[in-house]
């Protein structure tokens, strides 16, 4: 998470944000975020990297949903 996190601070903004889990599979990691101030709102994240015999970057995806501010249930996005 290093490197995303200096990448953000580059971007022009630092934002605050907690690694929640973080899986591994083969080829691929997946890190589960929780941004506490991104645009202004609680923001929930996924990155999906996946890696080269070398073990360098070679794909990344990524998807950001804003929290709600209230739920339905008692299940929460962290």
């Amino acid at each position: 998470m290093g490197s995303c996190h200096r990448g953000l601070h580059q971007a022009g903004r630092a934002h605050t944000l907690r690694v929640k889990r973080v899986a591994i599979d083969g080829d691929l990691a997946f890190v589960h975020v929780r941004y506490l101030d991104w645009g202004g709102k609680e923001t929930a994240g996924v990155d999906i990297f996946r890696f080269d015999e070398n073990g360098k970057v070679v794909e990344h995806w990524d998807v950001l949903q804003p929290v709600p501010a209230s739920s339905n249930n008692a299940n929460t996005m962290f």
